[in-house]
């Protein structure tokens, strides 16, 4: 996610304001200058919405609302052809009521959310080497005022996080470049009082080689240090080979994921065993083609999982809700992704399939829909009126031993120009009113329409 920044020199901005279903209302407004010198941006926002009862149950019947508003800045500075020096930050103010399924009253839940974040930067174009070294911090202040701390609920939540990185990139020659660098991150949280921390270093790089004019191949290469885990390495190669419309493509590599503080110490930490990070392997190969007015696309992967990090719904005396529990056995992923669109006279046509068989020692997993189909055109219907169709539709998904029904959800989006700087539209989402759940006893949205504007000046 990128915030505005100004395109042309001089003062400029930017706003935007919604109003539709649900009692809902967003606006935003961007304003910066840009000169030789640098640039200086920042962007307000506001969403409010009534919202709609999240949970199923007939005594969770009143909607669950949320609002938001939110601040960022953005500046640069050229000190001189070759230094630039920058800061970003933000923040945001939010409170959001929920169901809780499990609680006397289980409209009676919300959460207060304040969250800020910063960035120093300094970037330095060197002779043969350019470099970009970054400073950040965030911090993430979640409060439910209706929760009493307990060892099976916590009331507030404090997250932190600092990290350093440096990245920089150079040619080693006209068919070698290298990308290589080093971070250290260092997170902290603090859960109704309870205090834990981690931290981890890194160093890494990223070699591309053109083998020929059609061919390149890429290295990449990351070694971590974890403060309570065993180091941990990571690789990928991959290769892309050009014959004309046609672009061969495979890839392998390893990965991992070390269970966050949450995980590891919070009320669904596990009360007797400690969990280690995720380990994976996988590879894919593909072809891509590319036309005039066509383009297509095939991708075959498979994935391995050790170690994968789920829920564990078996109730103990300290924990009665479950808690998170390494996954006994290997997860196997893989499946086939296919795409295609279409320049079909003034309109653009494309449709995605992906077929996913995702399974832990031949179970399923839950929420992995086997099939995921998405078409979509979009184009003009005046000089001034352009139109966006999509629908998606997902089959043979289950929720542990539950199967879930199939459903298709169709959106449609109107945007007319009414001037060269201004926009307005209607985004209708669920056009033809799909009543779905992709978890049983969860409500979603039903047919919602929604109108605003945007500009620039």
């Amino acid at each position: 996610i990128q915030t505005w920044r100004p395109e042309v020199d001089g003062r400029s901005g930017e706003y935007n304001a919604e109003v539709g279903s649900y009692g809902t209302f967003s606006g935003g407004l961007s304003f910066g200058y840009r000169d030789e010198e640098g640039e200086a941006a920042a962007t307000i926002s506001y969403t409010r919405t009534d919202g709609f009862s999240a949970l199923a149950a007939a005594n969770a019947s009143d909607a669950d609302a949320f609002d938001e508003i939110g601040l960022s800045l953005s500046l640069r500075r050229h000190l001189s052809d070759s230094v630039t020096v920058g800061a970003t930050a933000f923040a945001t103010d939010s409170t959001i009521e929920f169901d809780n399924a499990f609680a006397a009253d289980p409209n009676l839940e919300q959460t207060d959310t304040v969250r800020f974040g910063a960035r120093v930067f300094a970037e330095v174009a060197g002779e043969n080497i350019d470099h970009e070294v970054g400073l950040s911090y965030f911090v993430n202040d979640r409060f439910n005022p209706f929760t009493a701390p307990s060892a099976f609920s916590t009331q507030e939540f404090i997250g932190e996080r600092i990290k350093l990185d440096y990245l920089g990139t150079t040619d080693l020659s006209t068919a070698t470049s290298l990308a290589f660098g080093a971070d250290w991150t260092e997170e902290k949280s603090e859960l109704d009082g309870a205090k834990s921390d981690a931290s981890n270093g890194a160093i890494f790089g990223e070699l591309l080689y053109a083998i020929t004019d059609a061919t390149d191949v890429t290295f990449g290469l990351r070694y971590d240090v974890y403060s309570d885990f065993d180091d941990q390495a990571s690789a990928r190669l991959a290769i892309a080979h050009r014959e004309g419309a046609l672009t061969y493509k495979a890839s392998v590599g390893n990965g991992y994921r070390a269970p966050s503080l949450y995980e590891r110490f919070g009320p669904f930490s596990p009360d007797t065993t400690t969990l280690s990070p995720e380990t994976s392997r996988g590879v894919e190969v593909g072809l891509e083609a590319s036309y005039e007015k066509a383009s297509y696309g095939a991708t075959l992967f498979y994935t391995e999982i050790e170690d994968l990090i789920g829920f564990d719904t078996t109730a103990t005396a300290t924990r009665p809700f479950g808690a998170y529990a390494q996954v006994p056995g290997t997860t196997v992923s893989q499946g086939v992704e296919l795409s295609g669109d279409w320049q079909i006279g003034g309109a653009d046509v494309f449709a995605t399939y992906t077929y996913t068989d995702a399974k832990t020692e031949g179970s399923r997993l839950s929420r992995v829909p086997l099939h995921d189909v998405t078409f979509g055109v979009s184009g003009a219907l005046s000089d001034t009126l352009t139109a966006a169709f999509d629908l998606r539709g997902v089959a043979d998904s289950l929720n542990g031993a539950t199967r879930l029904d199939d459903y298709a959800v169709a959106n449609l989006t109107l945007t007319q120009a009414l001037s060269d700087d201004m926009d307005g539209y209607i985004r209708i989402e669920n056009l033809f009113d799909e009543d779905y759940e992709t978890i049983p006893g969860y409500n979603t949205p039903s047919l919602s329409i929604y109108a605003g504007i945007s500009a620039s000046f």
